[in-house]
């Protein structure tokens, strides 16, 4: 099981669940506040997928209860961004949004999603787009929010 949780985890940070953290710096610009309180707000919540990812044998119920409260972030993510990110807010909130679908397919078994043919698309279609606008929005969310995502 241990390499399962592996491969998800490697996945989620590879920009799918686009691990956020905080640098500390706390401030955000007069364009990005609200909006940088929402991906302060999504920080908390995947910390939480996090922790469970930590587990020796993630609990299928736990980790139904995170993506049910993750993905009305992404939702609001994807729109509240502000136009210069939008395009790739676009791109990777949907990918979020896919692989939430794929759990939520497999009953959030982390084994069965890990070994399915829609986790593996997820991981190999338009990687080199999704990774692009990941970098995008990680530099976008430095200058202007003082978050760091993709780390």
């Amino acid at each position: 099981m241990k390499a399962l949780r592996t491969v998800a985890a490697a996945a989620l940070a590879a920009g799918l669940l686009v691990a956020c953290s905080d640098d500390d710096k706390g401030s955000s610009s007069a364009s990005g506040g609200d909006f940088c309180d929402q991906v302060r707000a999504f920080k908390t919540e995947n910390d939480a997928i996090n922790l469970i990812f930590d587990a020796e044998a993630p609990d299928p119920e736990a980790l139904k209860a995170a993506f049910g409260r993750f993905l009305p972030l992404i939702e609001s993510l994807r729109a509240n961004a502000p136009a210069e990110i939008k395009a790739d807010m676009e791109i990777v909130t949907g990918v979020q949004s896919q692989l939430v679908s794929v759990f939520e397919q497999y009953d959030y078994n982390l084994a069965a999603v890990a070994t399915s043919p829609e986790f593996t698309n997820l991981q190999t279609n338009n990687a080199a787009e999704v990774e692009a606008a990941g970098d995008r929005l990680d530099e976008w969310s430095q200058t202007e929010c003082g978050v760091t995502i993709g780390d």
